[in-house]
């Protein structure tokens, strides 16, 4: 069976979680909810086998434009892709802002604070709250 989803970069962090407290959770229950259980986690695994998740995704296409050569560069794109996804749900662009700067200072050596990677965060700003920097 294929499931046809897509995860969040948040969702697929917290689903190896997810996965092992469905089953922990229901460690003391009768046979009927063990099994109920083991049959949503496999349902879970199976879904995401066959999902490309959001984090992958993001990394292949490399919208930020940073080194991919670096050490850093999976972590940095994770963590600007986190910074993001909560940036966006911000009230204004300068909390959005305020919220990204700090991300992109902090990876600096991977080249977050060029050009390219600006011009990324200034068109996703445009995007969603309809100006840039």
């Amino acid at each position: 069976m294929n499931y046809p989803i897509t995860l969040t970069v948040d969702e697929d962090i917290y689903l190896d979680t997810i996965l092992n407290n469905v089953l922990l959770g229901v460690y003391d229950a009768n046979d009927d909810t063990r099994r109920h259980a083991r049959t949503i986690r496999d349902k879970l695994l199976e879904a995401r086998n066959g999902a490309i998740t959001a984090a992958t995704r993001a990394v292949a296409r490399n919208d930020w434009e940073l080194y991919a050569d670096h050490p850093d560069y999976k972590e940095a794109i994770l963590a600007l892709e986190r910074g993001w996804s909560h940036a966006k749900t911000l009230p204004d662009m300068h909390a959005a802002l305020d919220h990204m700067n700090p991300i992109l200072e902090k990876f600096i050596e991977v080249g977050a604070m060029d050009s390219e990677p600006l011009r990324e965060l200034d068109r996703r700003l445009n995007e969603t709250f309809g100006t840039g920097r």
